[in-house]
């Protein structure tokens, strides 16, 4: 049995699981088995004040111990495949560990020349990578120009975590907002609820925007599970939502989704990508899975 180590945060913000559960998905495919896995958190900082307890498998592999024996890892998603894991990429080179990108995505130019461009572990990473899959043009624009294989760009990978999870089809019914802790998102979404979609149910990714709207007297669904947060967003047959993992993963479960007021260009952008996709999710699955078998096919021949 192989084991893979996913570089991923987990438990305060549910896109990033729904990222993991997307990428798993086809990690497990292209392996041909379901892995034994463990979880780097690249984000400890975020763990400290939110997790009840801390990732205790992501601190041991920064003396290398814990990656001993590992026979793959995989950047899954987010903007944070830089600086927050040169020790990861430093010792994964050290122990001659191949590397898989799937589903990065770009803030900015500044960012990922400060994160990526000045970190000489990330650029090495990348010049290792056996699989650089893009969620946008601009990752794509600045992992190109150190990856020794074509950087292609889809949709992110949390598209597909209602296949992962089996949540596609079924009946649906009702509205759900999915809020965020964006300040004008989250204006536009309590307008949105409170003038006219009353019936809706108001739906929180984070902790953060849990604790906003629970201090301001609202009821809100969340789920420590995000298999069951999105089960319960799922089989609403309208989703309107302020974040892209929400609205991405509601589309690839079959909802009608739209995205709401107030959100910053990079949402609506990956929402306009992936909303090509939403009547062809098993489509989307096997365009992943083409260019994952070609590239790792081709890596293990060289």
């Amino acid at each position: 049995m192989k084991t893979v180590v996913y570089s991923t945060t987990t438990a305060w913000n549910v896109g990033d699981d729904y990222i993991r559960a997307g990428v798993e998905l086809l990690v497990d495919e292209a392996l041909g088995e379901t892995p034994s896995v463990m979880l780097h958190d690249r984000n400890p900082r975020m763990s400290g004040q939110h997790f009840t307890a801390p990732n205790a498998t992501a601190n041991r592999m920064f003396d290398g111990i814990g990656l001993r024996g590992v026979d793959l890892i995989v950047i899954a998603g987010t903007p944070d495949w830089g600086k927050s894991n040169a020790e990861l990429y430093r010792k994964a080179a050290e122990l001659n560990i191949p590397i898989w990108f799937i589903g990065i995505g770009g803030v900015s130019d500044a960012h990922l020349a400060e994160h990526v461009v000045a970190c000489p572990e990330a650029v090495r990473a990348l010049e290792r990578a056996e699989v650089v899959i893009a969620r946008d043009d601009l990752a794509r624009l600045y992992a190109q120009r150190f990856a020794s294989v074509d950087v292609r760009v889809l949709p992110c990978p949390a598209m597909l975590a209602g296949l992962r999870y089996g949540l596609l089809g079924g009946n649906k019914r009702g509205e759900a907002i999915i809020t965020s802790d964006a300040r004008a998102v989250m204006h536009c979404a309590m307008n949105d609820y409170t003038s006219g979609a009353c019936s809706a149910d108001l739906v929180c990714h984070s902790t953060f925007e849990r604790d906003i709207l629970a201090n301001r007297g609202y009821k809100v669904f969340t789920h420590y599970d995000p298999s069951e947060l999105l089960r319960f967003v799922a089989r609403h047959k309208v989703v309107r939502s302020g974040r892209l993992h929400g609205a991405i993963s509601a589309l690839g479960c079959g909802c009608d989704v739209s995205i709401l007021d107030g959100c910053d260009e990079r949402i609506v952008r990956g929402f306009g990508v992936a909303s090509e996709y939403s009547c062809d999710i098993d489509g989307l699955k096997n365009e992943y899975m083409a260019i994952i078998n070609e590239r790792h096919t081709q890596k293990a021949g060289d």
